[in-house]
């Protein structure tokens, strides 16, 4: 397990070396790139794109989990 402080630093660590990586544990809140920007990076790398990727939401944010869910629908569906 690996813990870094934001969302840059989580993609330079995982794009780095994506093959030790069995799950992405994040927020959609992220300092440096928010986790949106992340899951599209990871989502656009050939390897990391078979990571499965759990996000979390601050506290109950519905608006927050409502547009992260129609993100990762249009994101897949493409």
């Amino acid at each position: 397990m690996v813990a870094v402080p934001d969302g840059l630093k989580a993609w330079e660590l995982l794009k780095g070396r994506p093959h030790n990586v069995d799950l992405i544990l994040t927020e959609v809140d992220l300092p440096s790139i928010s986790g949106y920007a992340l899951l599209t990076l990871i989502m656009e790398h050939e390897i990391c794109k078979n990571i499965p990727v759990i996000s979390m939401i601050p506290k109950i944010n519905v608006l927050a989990a409502m547009k992260f869910s129609s993100f990762v629908n249009n994101t897949t569906s493409n």
